[in-house]
């Protein structure tokens, strides 16, 4: 009866615990379905998929400050570089310049966004050869340039700001300018940022058009502790196959964006009231972007031909643009953010190259039309370096009338 007592009260403790165990998983299965459901409903993307790595890359943030206020055209890199043995200015105005550049050199400016930055330092690993030329990040317009006029003489400095849009490109030119820089060619790629941007960032948060990127939210990064990113950006990187952690993921990630940004469209009173934004109807709004990217270009040209520099005015493709290239299965899959796909679908063909005053303009914008490679490797507008070679081929073929006379 004892033997018999232990081993039936045995049985009941160890069926206790077996319980315990099925409400513990019970729970905890349903906790993560809860929380698979939350993120679901939150992103509209499965969080097993590749767009969901996506999603949570666009939060990703330098761990520390790279960006700082200039009075002049809105914000400065610290990553920026100098010409060396010019002693014009110390001040670090170009994200890429080239080695040894001689008098006797021909050189080329670069204007415009992050796509322009990318004709001399991409982000993107891919390598192939053209001829006897290898081509990788590094010096993609400027290589094209001296293997399609057989020389090394042609030097590509880029002033580009990552991010940047009209008129930031034209007051980065007069800044530049008044330092006593020169050169041979300006050439300005852009339209993409002068569109998106004021449309998809700068009117909701009641930021001026004419205003740089987020300006109001800018201001306030610029003051914050960013130390936050470091976790924040280990999260980015972290994929659990349990929801519930890569809820706690998303919290971490999102409190780091929102302590330096502040909450998506949030307007700040204060900016907003001091800077006396006019909410005029929309129609209204985009004429005054077009407007501002045409008067943008015009000045540049003025100050070009004032200085007897060659102006090249480029309107750069992207893969939202109707019917501008064959998107391959890939491509597809990453261009999936409506927060530029609506306005540059709508609005990008009321940007017409035709009516900017400069001799040399080149719309670039269905040069991929028949094309159906890999090109765009992002969902913004960021080509991979065969893409920039493309890119910067068309141009160079456009505008060979431009570059011969320099080498003659």
């Amino acid at each position: 009866l004892f033997l018999n007592y232990i081993f039936i009260n045995s049985y009941q403790n160890k069926m206790n615990k077996f319980k315990y165990i099925l409400l513990l998983s019970t729970f905890f299965i349903f906790i993560n379905l809860l929380a698979f459901a939350y993120i679901y409903s939150q992103t509209k993307i499965n969080m097993y998929s590749n767009e969901f790595t996506s999603f949570k890359k666009r939060f990703s943030k330098n761990e520390t400050k790279e960006i700082f206020p200039h009075p002049f055209f809105g914000y400065n890199n610290t990553n920026n570089k100098i010409i060396e043995n010019d002693l014009k200015n110390r001040e670090p105005l170009f994200n890429h310049v080239p080695e040894n550049i001689k008098s006797s050199d021909i050189k080329i400016l670069i204007l415009g966004g992050s796509v322009a930055t990318h004709l001399s330092h991409n982000h993107s690993e891919d390598t192939f050869k053209v001829d006897d030329i290898n081509y990788d990040k590094f010096d993609i317009f400027q290589k094209a340039l001296n293997q399609k006029f057989k020389t090394d003489r042609f030097k590509v400095i880029n002033a580009a700001i990552p991010g940047g849009k009209q008129p930031q490109q034209l007051f980065k030119f007069n800044y530049l300018l008044l330092n006593g820089y020169t050169f041979d060619i300006v050439l300005n790629l852009d339209g993409i940022n002068e569109l998106a941007l004021s449309i998809a960032e700068n009117i909701p948060i009641k930021n001026n058009i004419i205003y740089p990127r987020q300006f109001s939210r800018q201001i306030k990064a610029f003051n914050t502790n960013i130390s936050c990113t470091i976790n924040s950006n280990k999260s980015i990187h972290d994929k659990s196959i349990f929801p519930i952690k890569e809820l706690y993921n998303l919290f971490i990630i999102y409190s780091c964006h929102k302590k330096i940004y502040g909450i998506e469209n949030q307007i700040d009173e204060d900016f907003y009231n001091l800077s006396k934004f006019k909410d005029e109807g929309f129609n209204v709004k985009l004429a005054k972007v077009v407007n501002l990217w045409k008067r943008s270009s015009n000045m540049i040209s003025d100050l070009s031909k004032n200085y007897n520099f060659k102006y090249i005015h480029v309107l750069q493709p992207n893969q939202y643009f109707k019917d501008s290239k064959l998107l391959t299965k890939k491509e597809k899959e990453i261009s999936n953010f409506t927060k530029y796909s609506n306005p540059i679908s709508k609005y990008y063909e009321k940007f017409n190259i035709d009516e900017v005053q400069a001799k040399y303009k080149f719309d670039s914008r269905y040069i991929f039309k028949s094309n159906n490679e890999n090109l765009y490797r992002d969902y913004c507008c960021h080509l991979n370096n065969r893409g920039m070679y493309l890119l910067s081929h068309n141009i160079i073929e456009k505008f060979e009338e431009v570059f011969i006379p320099y080498i003659r």
